[in-house]
């Protein structure tokens, strides 16, 4: 376990390997040093707890951002494993750009060949075709056999 001196002339553990695990013997006798140690935890749970917020607001901007695309784009997240990075589309207030997004999308359809809609090239009449001896519309006097 290496030592660092801190600014009140006091040697601190290594913040890395100081774990409550290996190093409970400098903890127990020094005040300042179980105070310090204390605070790393604090610390190292801060950190902790901000990347995970971190990833939680990625998650949220991510599919903000791809919903947004679900009319450029048949599978929006296939914009970021073209290259593209989320966080490219935000300022720093944290506002989406969704003139930059779509342009970026339209680009990636046409340079990358990222599937975009293809629009429906046929009828939804699920191949029916006009007959000649077509059937009368239903009507109440057909429903009771009446012509």
């Amino acid at each position: 376990m290496t030592a660092e001196t801190n600014a009140a002339g006091l040697t601190d553990p290594d913040p890395a390997t100081d774990t409550p695990e290996t190093a409970p013997e400098a903890t127990e006798g020094n005040p300042a040093n179980r105070e310090a140690a204390r605070y790393r935890r604090q610390l190292r749970d801060t950190q902790a707890e901000l990347e995970a917020a971190r990833g939680e607001v990625t998650k949220l901007r991510t599919a903000a951002a791809e919903a947004v695309l679900a009319d450029v784009l048949a599978k929006p997240s296939a914009l970021w494993l073209a290259g593209y990075d989320v966080a490219d589309f935000y300022d720093d207030q944290g506002s989406l750009d969704v003139e930059s997004l779509r342009d970026a999308a339209k680009t990636a359809v046409e340079e990358k060949g990222l599937g975009g809609f293809r629009r429906f090239q046929g009828s939804a009449d699920g191949g029916a075709r006009g007959e000649s001896g077509a059937k009368p519309a239903p009507s109440w006097q057909n429903l009771f056999g009446r012509d």
